[in-house]
């Protein structure tokens, strides 16, 4: 054989080595070449029924399987949705949302008015006990259907006009109103589906499983495989599926920030759910364009079960709140998060609370002492529970153990559990106290305040005050502006009395996203539509 021939040979084993030795593709390199996003949702969903939702993980697909009436734009601006178009009545009291005309379930199915009485009276139906029910009871008729005091569900503010317009009537005028409407609770549901699955009055129907589900958003559910993913594809039946640039979005149920933060440096990952704070430090450190910090509407308390002893007793509570030195806390053990001495974020709908939580180791020794623990004397081991899924969620809880082991001198166990163990302890208040937030979907303080209603959905404490709750209803049907902050004001004092939760922190959202992550603009809310999302290989 010629040595022309032998050197091709060479030639082309070298090539496949060199070819063969090469980088693999990452899952980020393919997602940018395919257009599918690949994120981190935070947890393991509980659920994609949007009437039973509360939590993040769920939150943040099913805005991708679903559209309200109104819609957010990447600024997190309230634009219009499943409604091109609303009219308020001169007292704002009545709102007439006019939908678009020939929208589309994602099976092909004709969407009209009719779908979103059905979704908006489901939500409250007593038989369910959703957890997202307050937040409709600002409509006329809404509470006293929950609860009972009328069984029409005619009675209700929801009325058909037409196929194409809905009409909303509220107790009250409520400037925050509107924006409530593009969260969960306020979708459209698809009939035949929850009727052929048993769906309507049901938790857990098989009606949110992949090839069962039926949505209108700008995707649609391709597979759920339990603690790895959710697959959404985009839905061609869309009303504005034209304008939507990705193909499909992968939620991957990564409970663990660390693990989500390795996932991001192997190319698995277009954006984190959270980062922990000596990574954020690490990449601050570097300047990695990768990180972002987001300044957010969410608080971060812990809740007592105010019927769990010892824990019944106020001074007991308020000698635990008084204990944590927060400036240190938002410092010191979780990296820069705005330390909170009140339950809503400061200067959320212009509302600053003049009644903070004091940092007082005298009064709260002195209180603990009249309790009947002295010193922490013969107080008992409780366990502060939390979720292993939420960024700097672990080191707060370790560094509050530390402050009422150290200056209380009481024993404080931790307790780390999965996302869907601890939104399940929050509804049955199966914990002694547990590391709590809520990420507010409205410029306006008025959520925070409402989850302390004693017959709120999400009053995890248990706790009950009826002056509380004359006040907030007082500060709800006000009509002056300035009266209802100053009613508010009212709100925060009997919370500082009476102490149900212990304010920590106000949240600044870490987390890390690709460069080729286009359309993505930080916002108050924390939300990014996927809608307004694309992917460029750079």
């Amino acid at each position: 054989m010629s040595f022309l021939f032998y050197r091709s040979i060479l030639l082309a084993l070298l090539l496949t080595i060199v070819t063969g030795c090469g980088r693999r593709e990452t899952q980020v390199q393919s997602g940018d070449r395919t257009g599918i996003l690949h994120v981190a949702s935070g947890g393991e969903p509980r659920d994609l029924d949007p009437t039973m939702t509360i939590g993040t993980a769920e939150s943040r697909i099913l805005l991708g399987l679903f559209e309200g009436l109104v819609s957010l734009s990447p600024e997190g601006k309230i634009i219009p949705g499943a409604a091109e178009r609303w009219e308020t009545s001169a007292d704002g009291r009545v709102y007439t949302f006019h939908l678009r005309p020939g929208m589309k379930w994602s099976n092909g199915d004709p969407l009209g008015a009719d779908d979103f009485l059905y979704g908006f009276r489901r939500v409250l139906e007593p038989k369910l006990g959703a957890e997202a029910a307050q937040f409709a009871f600002i409509i006329k008729g809404a509470r006293a259907y929950l609860e009972g005091r009328s069984q029409d569900p005619a009675s209700i503010g929801l009325r058909v006009v037409d196929p194409l317009a809905f009409e909303i009537t509220l107790e009250h005028p409520a400037p925050y109103f509107v924006g409530e409407l593009f969260n969960y609770p306020f979708y459209p549901l698809h009939r035949a589906t929850l009727e052929k699955f048993n769906g309507y009055l049901q938790r857990a129907s098989a009606w949110t499983r992949p090839g069962n589900l039926v949505g209108n958003g700008p995707f649609r559910l391709v597979s759920w495989r339990v603690n790895d993913s959710v697959v959404l594809e985009k839905n061609p039946q869309y009303w504005d599926a034209a304008k939507v640039r990705l193909n499909g979005v992968h939620f991957y149920a990564i409970d663990n920030v660390d693990a989500e933060e390795r996932a991001f440096r192997a190319g698995r990952l277009h954006a984190t759910f959270g980062l922990a704070g000596q990574k954020t430090d690490a990449y601050r450190a570097e300047k990695s364009p990768a990180l972002h910090s987001e300044p957010i509407l969410q608080s971060t308390y812990i809740t007592f079960n105010v019927a769990e002893a010892p824990f019944t007793d106020a001074r007991v509570r308020q000698a635990f709140s008084f204990a944590v030195n927060r400036e240190a806390l938002a410092r010191d053990a979780l990296r820069g998060q705005r330390p909170a001495s009140n339950l809503a974020v400061r200067g959320a709908g212009d509302y600053v609370s003049r009644s903070p939580v004091p940092y007082d180791l005298v009064r709260a020794r002195a209180l603990l002492a009249e309790a009947g623990f002295p010193g922490g004397a013969g107080f008992p081991k409780v366990t502060l529970t939390y979720s292993a899924s939420r960024a700097g969620w672990k080191e707060a809880c370790e560094a509050v153990q530390f402050m009422w082991e150290r200056e209380l001198g009481v024993r404080i166990a931790l307790a780390q559990i999965e996302y869907k163990v601890w939104l399940d302890a929050l509804r049955t208040r199966k914990h002694q106290f547990v590391l709590d937030g809520w990420a507010s979907s409205v410029d306006d303080p008025v959520e925070w305040f409402g989850l302390f209603v004693a017959d709120s959905p999400n009053n995890d404490a248990g706790w009950f005050n009826p002056g509380y709750d004359e006040s907030f209803a007082a500060a709800e049907n006000s009509a002056d502006p300035a009266e209802r902050l100053e009613r508010f004001q009212k709100l925060d004092a009997l919370l500082l009395a009476e102490m149900p939760v212990v304010p920590l922190y106000f949240m600044n959202r870490d987390y890390l996203l690709q460069p080729s992550v286009r359309g993505w603009q930080e916002n108050a809310l924390g939300v990014h539509p996927l809608k307004h999302l694309w992917l460029e290989a750079k």
